[in-house]
């Protein structure tokens, strides 16, 4: 398995970088940072695809993009959620709203992320919505 790496885009210390060599890595990655302030991070591969993550508490939300930054970017929904309330993310000391439809339990999340590290993939039993 190649090495991933978690970048914190909602702060710009030295400490910022979560290095992913194995599940159990990535594992301990996301529980650290549901244990903190809502944050955008991204999740980045070998390959040209990113995962742009909102997390922080109980809610996460994920974001795909080809790196070219070419449409189109899909976002993994919950089920149930209303659609008229924002949760906030923090980017580069900006607080940033995601739609609440877009926000996933934590454990939803988790298994999103540990698919697309196993998988090289999105998995198909999520919801994605273009954007």
């Amino acid at each position: 398995m190649e090495t991933f790496r978690i970048i914190d885009l909602s702060s710009y210390s030295d400490n910022s970088t979560f290095i992913i060599n194995n599940e159990k890595d990535l594992r301990n990655a996301l529980s650290q940072l549901k244990n903190r302030s809502p944050g955008v991070v991204e999740f980045i591969g070998p390959s040209i695809d990113t995962l742009t993550i909102g997390i922080g508490g109980d809610f996460a939300c994920v974001m795909f993009a080809k790196t070219s930054g070419d449409p189109p970017y899909l976002w993994a929904t919950g089920q149930g959620k209303p659609q008229d309330i924002d949760l906030e993310f923090n980017m580069g000391g900006t607080p940033t709203p995601i739609s609440a439809h877009r926000c996933l339990d934590f454990d939803t999340f988790s298994e999103i992320i540990v698919y697309y590290y196993l998988n090289a993939a999105l998995p198909d039993d999520i919801e994605w919505e273009a954007d």
